[in-house]
């Protein structure tokens, strides 16, 4: 079974899209740091940062099916993804401001066309997180969906070649 596009590669372009919105944090002069995922066992970074974590994959259609001459079968499924960006920071509400902003714009189409279209997002929602100090760190939350159609290849059995006899009927199985 080979898969087209792979969690990872959703992870990769919807980070580098939130990095080329967000581009430098004025505190640290350096790119806004962006996680992947759920970071237990992992000290959140010093400076603001964003973390993307997939939440849910659904079907948005029946499967298309492609028979290749190589005895392989391709099998688009449409699936509509739901990601959940959490802004750290100072500036996390214009963050999630900006980036909701350009999800649906030309801009996120054409960036994010590689592996496929923004659906809709949702509203930028303040969440404020007590850390382990007992101190608060400004999050603003944001949930995002997109549709992407990852092609499944898996090999299929299929006739290469074949040779045509005929018969008489009524000679082979007399009446």
């Amino acid at each position: 079974m080979n898969i087209s596009i792979t969690s990872a590669q959703l992870y990769t372009i919807i980070g580098q899209f939130v990095q080329a919105v967000i581009g430098t944090d004025p505190a640290t002069s350096q790119t806004v740091v962006v996680t992947r995922g759920q970071i237990n066992l992992v000290a959140m970074p010093d400076s603001a940062f964003v973390n993307m974590q997939l939440f849910t994959m659904g079907r948005l259609r029946t499967n298309v099916h492609t028979y290749t001459v190589d005895q392989q079968m391709e099998v688009e499924v449409g699936t509509k993804v739901k990601v959940r960006l959490d802004f750290y920071g100072p500036l996390a509400e214009d963050w999630s401001r900006g980036v909701t902003a350009l999800w649906r714009d030309d801009y996120g189409c054409a960036f994010l066309a590689s592996v496929g279209a923004p659906l809709y997002d949702g509203d930028p929602m303040q969440a404020a997180l007590v850390n382990g100090e007992e101190q608060y760190e400004n999050r603003w939350i944001v949930e995002m969906y997109l549709q992407y159609n990852p092609v499944i290849t898996v090999p299929q059995q299929s006739a290469t070649t074949f040779k045509v006899k005929v018969k008489n009927v009524d000679e082979t199985f007399p009446p």
